[in-house]
């Protein structure tokens, strides 16, 4: 991912990129990546998160009550929330998730597109 988001300068691994926001839990929120030309801010979710999503939906279906299950979703909603926040906050940046699973974005967009407040504006990049 980090040579498809920055072709000719990766960041290096183990680096992250952090955005102003005074709602994080220490004032700042984290990104995989930002894209050096373009300030655009990157999010990586790998083979395992339509997995972990697939679980949480699965409660959900049985109990719509089911805390695991809940705080699954609500764990992807406040990054996601807290992503946005940091790039309006940092002039309106514009942020792209690049997910290794089709099904995930497919599934992630609705929820996103669901709460709103911003989040339908995350752009999601398939990238296996």
């Amino acid at each position: 991912m980090k040579r498809v988001v920055n072709p000719y300068r990766p960041t290096p691994n183990a680096l992250a990129y952090y955005l102003h926001n005074p709602d994080a839990k220490d004032g700042a929120v984290s990104f995989d990546d930002c894209q050096h030309e373009t300030g655009i801010m990157i999010e990586a979710k790998g083979p395992r998160v339509l997995g972990v999503l697939n679980k949480a939906e699965a409660r959900l279906a049985k109990n719509k009550d089911d805390k695991m299950g809940n705080n699954v979703i609500q764990k992807f909603i406040r990054q996601g929330q807290l992503q946005v926040d940091a790039a309006k906050l940092a002039g309106n940046r514009p942020i792209i998730w690049f997910c290794h699973d089709q099904d995930f974005i497919d599934k992630i967009r609705i929820i996103f597109k669901g709460y709103g407040r911003g989040l339908e504006n995350i752009n999601f990049f398939y990238l296996p």
